[in-house]
């Protein structure tokens, strides 16, 4: 894997989150609060940050969902549950992007809202809140292909953790 940063990597021990049961809630995060986009040839960029590493997470599946559609315009008729597998911290967040856009891809489902129940180094589960697109309420802003490793690394600066991410497009 590429390391992009010089700053001090995160911890390799995830906060360890469980015994969260209760359903996803609709309290949305405003995007543009917690990520920007960087400068990349060809592709799209980002770097996201969170007060800890559940955020993080959080953080990056609603910045994806920005980059895909106006996420004002997502209902949240519909939970999904997600569980996901990595081999450390970037691979397990590289593996939670890829499963959302899955779902967009595959099922035409977009999120509005996701809540992460149980994270180690190696596993997420969440909650995730949405609605299937529809073309006419929202509007396609960048077609995603994949979510990359290019230059993925976790660094926690300032007492927040950040990462960045590139997007193939």
């Amino acid at each position: 894997m590429n390391k992009i940063s010089t700053q001090q990597p995160a911890t390799s021990n995830l906060q360890h989150v469980t015994g969260n049961e209760q359903q996803v809630t609709s309290n949305r995060i405003r995007p543009r609060d917690f990520f920007r986009l960087i400068d990349h040839t060809a592709d799209i960029g980002i770097e996201v940050w969170g007060a800890g590493y559940p955020e993080l997470f959080e953080h990056a599946a609603a910045a994806l969902t920005q980059l895909l559609t106006d996420p004002e315009t997502i209902n949240e008729l519909e939970t999904r549950e997600l569980e996901v597998t990595g081999y450390d911290p970037e691979d397990l967040l590289i593996n939670w992007l890829r499963q959302i856009l899955y779902l967009f891809q595959g099922e035409g489902f977009l999120t509005a809202v996701s809540r992460v129940t149980h994270l180690t180094d190696t596993t997420l589960s969440a909650g995730l809140v949405g609605e299937r697109w529809d073309s006419d309420r929202h509007p396609l802003v960048n077609d995603i292909k994949a979510v990359t490793y290019h230059g993925v690394q976790i660094t926690r600066r300032q007492g927040n953790y950040f990462t960045r991410i590139i997007f193939d497009v």
